[in-house]
């Protein structure tokens, strides 16, 4: 994804939760609701955030076409809200909310487990391998038929430094599908976490038929600190333009 677009996405996103989080109180008061209808009315925003980012993540992996589902989900969030505008009773406002929140919370988590891409340099240092053993097992992946390169691959064309002067060029980068295929086949510490990490989530998912991020429901603003330290350290986005349009 081009760097104005994920920029544009995340200014855009965290614009309107600036705008919604000390304002729509105040709104809700200024025509006349109770604090308990206030209440209720902004506790709406967070109760899809347990089933909508599912829901439309189970959509997006039949379609395959993840941000299609990210501009759809944008673009009916944003025509829900406007329903603001045609009412203002207890009910009119909380189908409202509903709505909108249901498409808004699930934007986000679809943008950024689709925006993360590693080229196999950054693979290494992830897992602590040699290149070799890297290109080995994304080669498996691609013969057993569990994932393909068209979904999965995209060329970046990517700008370093080599004998004091930029040179440019394009460099395969691969997405979070891969990363994850990856983890449970590389043999090093991070993909023994992982994939303890993985059953452990599994049996959750087996046992209760869900799994829910306890921490980052305690926290909502920690896993995207993680994702970001992640970025900065393995992505260097300001300095890459996809030359493959999405």
């Amino acid at each position: 994804m081009p760097y104005w677009r994920l920029s544009g996405f995340y200014f855009f996103y965290f614009a309107t939760v600036g705008a919604l989080v000390p304002y729509w109180g105040l709104y809700l008061q200024s025509v006349g609701f109770t604090p308990l209808d206030i209440g209720l009315l902004t506790s709406l925003l967070t109760i899809s955030r347990v089933v909508a980012p599912n829901i439309w993540g189970w959509i997006a992996d039949r379609r395959g076409h993840r941000m299609a589902v990210v501009r759809l989900a944008g673009f009916l969030a944003a025509a829900a809200f406007t329903g603001v505008f045609f009412g203002n009773s207890f009910w009119w406002l909380a189908a409202v909310m509903l709505v909108f929140s249901f498409f808004w919370n699930a934007s986000l988590p679809m943008l950024e487990a689709g925006t993360l891409w590693l080229n196999q340099k950054q693979l290494t240092e992830l897992f602590g391998k040699a290149k070799g053993t890297i290109s080995e097992h994304i080669k498996h992946v691609f013969e057993d038929g569990e994932l393909t390169p068209e979904a999965t691959v995209r060329l970046f064309r990517t700008v370093q430094s080599e004998g004091g002067r930029d040179v440019t060029r394009e460099v395969e980068h691969y997405n979070q599908d891969m990363i994850l295929a990856l983890g449970f086949r590389v043999r090093s510490p991070v993909g023994v976490r992982f994939r303890q990490w993985a059953n452990d989530k599994l049996k959750e998912y087996i046992v209760k038929g869900f799994v829910l991020d306890d921490a980052r429901l305690k926290n909502p603003g920690k896993g995207r600190n993680q994702r970001r330290r992640l970025d900065r350290r393995h992505v260097p986005a300001r300095r890459q333009t996809e030359i493959r349009a999405d």
